[in-house]
């Protein structure tokens, strides 16, 4: 009961937050974001401390007054992305290298895009869907059931899949490259997976661009989006990464997992203070 009261709220709150939000012209609406990215910044103490700590894992050399300015600018960028969720068909963005993708899905494949937590995520399925491509999205199931669906509506308007996190999913992703589509992994945070060197110091990452990679044939693509100033967004579909393929699947997928990993890492390094430095993307002693 004190579950279903808390899930309502949610969804009320949304609703309201969306109401009052998109009475403002564009500007403003950045500013309120920004505001609250700030405001969460001060108030939640425990992800802050994690934020800090990750911040001084990545970059030793750094001194606190720049540690703080990511650490800050990271929440501000957060605040944003999940304010865009609001007025997601209002968000422009330019799309770089697209014709590289083309030359892979002509080859009946399909193609990985391999992307992170970085900018607005969001916008990866959304651009890709609005220009007619067959696009799937990998997400886990939120608690709030009433709250999912109408955030998974939000994704899937402009013709974007998504396939859940959960027993049938491997399926469902085999599936979907057979059907020379797109697959979209965001594969920056921590899972109980791989060991790989990130930021110089050992953590694990997801396997599943390279078991997938590997196992079908299938081209892995770096992808990702970028804040501008204005809070325009470009599209980047940077390279085709280069896996290593030995016939030693093991030695393989090890290998092209940290190969994915260090991609990732240059990305972070180019934009940090879009990066989601609140997860605890360290775990190994």
């Amino acid at each position: 009961m004190k579950k279903e009261i808390k899930y309502r709220f949610e969804v009320s709150l949304y609703y309201i937050i969306k109401f009052f939000i998109l009475l403002f012209p564009m500007k403003i609406r950045y500013k309120i974001a920004e505001f609250f990215g700030v405001i969460i910044y001060k108030l939640l103490k425990i992800r802050k401390r994690v934020t800090l700590k990750n911040l001084e894992i990545a970059f030793p050399e750094a001194d606190n007054i720049t540690i703080e300015k990511i650490a800050l600018e990271s929440y501000k960028n957060i605040s944003k992305t999940f304010f865009e969720l609001l007025w997601l068909d209002e968000i422009k963005t330019k799309l770089v290298g697209r014709e590289k993708l083309d030359v892979e899905l002509k080859k009946g494949k399909g193609v990985i895009l391999l992307s992170l937590h970085i900018d607005n995520w969001e916008i990866l399925g959304q651009e890709l869907g609005k220009s007619g491509y067959n696009v799937y999205g990998v997400a886990k199931s939120q608690s709030n059931k009433i709250l999912d669906e109408i955030i998974n509506n939000i994704r899937t308007k402009h013709g974007a899949k998504v396939i859940f996190k959960g027993r049938n999913s491997s399926r469902l992703l085999i599936k979907a490259l057979r059907e020379n589509a797109i697959l979209g992994l965001i594969s920056d945070q921590y899972t109980n997976d791989s060991e790989v060197i990130f930021f110089n110091k050992k953590t694990k990452a997801p396997t599943g661009a390279a078991v997938l990679a590997l196992k079908f044939d299938v081209p892995v693509f770096l992808a990702y989006t970028v804040r501008e100033k204005d809070n325009t967004h470009i599209f980047y579909f940077e390279k085709k990464i280069d896996l290593q393929k030995t016939g030693d699947d093991k030695q393989d997928i090890k290998t092209n997992t940290q190969i994915c990993t260090s991609e990732i890492e240059k990305v972070i390094r180019k934009y940090p203070e879009q990066w989601f430095w609140q997860h605890d993307r360290w775990r190994i002693k």
